[in-house]
């Protein structure tokens, strides 16, 4: 499935609203995906333009719109219109979101991700792991224990579901550094998406083939030459990022609150 495709002539520049969609609140109440031209709901069943024509079918049913409102970072995905309807769609509990940010604010996971993107604080970068996948990840568990513990609608720092689709997006973990922070994908998941990795990082990114641990991640992606190294690692050490517990703001933004 082609994500040009699905998103042609549209994206969230061009646009005044966003939708969004609380079908899984029955098994995750504090949950709300926010669908915009450039990120598609964990499901990985509906785009934008699908949204908006399930609301002209049925004005009362999940879907529903969210005005954009003010753009407060354009990098990150923080919108004051999206923060607002998220913070009443999810029972008052989930304050701030950056919509392309899987370190900070990430949007809620949950449970019906196709896909979960991980931070792996040893070497200071991302991984990605799919449903399929029953090996273990740098984290030291597999999917099942990673989708247990960030599911069911919890804000939780570093962890966030979403769909296949959403890798081919331009704005893929943008506010993160996007394929610069990534990592780790297994093998399956990466040749899956080989057309939405770019050239210059596919051989860098290794797979359970290629390292596991941490440890051996970390010497992996020295030898290789990894961008990480150079743009968020310092002296050719990892800096890892202290994460608030789940649903805690960041200790910059306790005072604002």
């Amino acid at each position: 499935m082609n994500y040009l495709v699905l998103t042609a002539g549209c994206c969230a520049a061009d646009i005044a609203s966003f939708y969004g969609c609380t079908l899984c609140q029955s098994f995750a109440p504090n949950h709300c995906c926010v669908i915009t031209p450039d990120r598609t709901p964990f499901c990985g069943v509906l785009n934008w333009h699908n949204a908006r024509a399930c609301l002209d079918v049925d004005p009362m049913g999940y879907c529903f719109v969210i005005p954009k409102g003010e753009c407060l970072d354009p990098d990150v995905g923080c919108y004051s219109g999206v923060e607002k309807a998220i913070y009443e769609r999810s029972n008052r509990t989930i304050k701030r979101v950056y919509l392309y940010s899987t370190i900070k604010y990430p949007m809620t996971s949950c449970g019906c991700f196709e896909i979960l993107v991980f931070y792996i604080p040893e070497v200071d970068g991302l991984g990605i792991v799919n449903r399929t996948y029953k090996g273990k990840t740098p984290l030291g568990v597999p999917f099942s224990t990673l989708a247990g513990m960030c599911g069911g609608g919890v804000q939780y720092h570093g962890f966030c579901g979403a769909c296949v689709l959403y890798l081919k997006s331009p704005k893929f973990a943008q506010g993160d550094g996007g394929w610069d922070r990534v990592v780790w994908i297994p093998k399956d998941l990466k040749m899956k998406i080989a057309d939405a990795i770019p050239e210059t990082h596919f051989h860098l990114i290794p797979t359970e083939e290629d390292a596991v641990e941490p440890d051996e991640l970390k010497e992996w992606l020295k030898k290789v030459e990894h961008p990480i190294v150079k743009k968020f690692w310092k002296d050719g050490e990892p800096q890892p990022i202290q994460l608030p517990g789940p649903g805690e703001l960041w200790p910059e933004d306790k005072e604002e609150d």
